[in-house]
């Protein structure tokens, strides 16, 4: 993550957040966990991660989503 300069969030859903909930609905996920990641140069268009995660996965994904605007 370092290397890309990505910046992560994380996000409590254990007292039900109504925003987390909102953002579960939004992508159509009855639940958690759900990964997003917010492109720096697309982050109008999250990508959603699958649930099963591998390693070369997501360093795919991140690399597709480039690294972060401040490093």
């Amino acid at each position: 993550m370092e290397e890309l300069g990505i910046i992560a969030f994380k996000a409590d859903f254990t007292l039900k957040n109504p925003d987390i909930a909102a953002q579960l609905k939004e992508f159509k996920r009855a639940g958690v966990p759900m990964n997003i990641i917010y492109s720096a140069k697309d982050p109008n268009n999250p990508i959603l991660l699958d649930a099963n995660l591998t390693l070369e996965y997501l360093i795919q994904k991140l690399e597709q989503a480039g690294p972060s605007l401040y490093r």
